[in-house]
């Protein structure tokens, strides 16, 4: 693995049609209509995590610091505008 570079594990599963991917390093999950459609949305939440971190200065742990309206990060990501996450 070259710096910068992290391994992550994602999980993917189906319930009643629809997919859902996990990634527990993050946790953060995002669903689809197929596993890949579903893996690759959990990953453009990450990127999304990762990019918001980046963007602001100073240490971070897990959580970001700031105001982060996650909703519109996730529904960006994929995850359906109309779905609750329980």
């Amino acid at each position: 693995m070259e710096a910068g570079q992290m391994r992550l594990s994602i999980f993917v599963h189906e319930a009643k049609g629809t997919f859902w991917a996990y990634c527990p390093e993050f946790d953060l999950t995002a669903s689809g209509s197929t596993a890949e459609e579903a893996r690759e949305s959990v990953m453009a939440l990450i990127d999304e995590y990762l990019a918001e971190v980046r963007a602001q200065p100073g240490d971070h742990g897990p959580v970001s610091e700031g105001q982060v309206d996650w909703d519109s990060v996730l529904i960006r990501g994929g995850l359906d505008s109309t779905r609750t996450l329980n």
